[in-house]
């Protein structure tokens, strides 16, 4: 009897050390994909980090939009006056024959 007690005792620990094998494994797994999504999360908050730069980027830009569509309108009516006034010194000289 006690040659069966031994025998199952065996194998029992036999089992019990493949599910602690098994354990193992699965630990070895979790702390692997653990750390690959550790780089993940850290490459993803630059990735964010990149974007809200970006963005604070565009948002200045279009704060300073409407200042430079009036200096553009600005620029647009000097122009225009300046070809005025080169059309109407054109015409001066060809009234002077020049």
């Amino acid at each position: 009897m006690a040659e069966a007690e031994t025998s199952s005792l065996t194998e029992r620990l036999a089992v019990l050390e493949q599910w602690v094998q098994r354990v193992m494994e699965h630990i070895r797994d979790l702390q692997a994909q653990q750390s690959r999504l550790g780089r993940e999360r850290q490459e993803m908050a630059e990735a964010l980090a990149d974007k809200d730069r970006d963005l604070r980027d565009l948002r200045a830009r279009i704060v300073a939009l409407p200042e430079m569509e009036k200096e553009l309108a600005r620029l647009r009516k000097e122009r225009d006056e300046m070809r005025t006034q080169v059309e109407g010194i054109l015409k001066e000289l060809e009234k002077l024959g020049i």
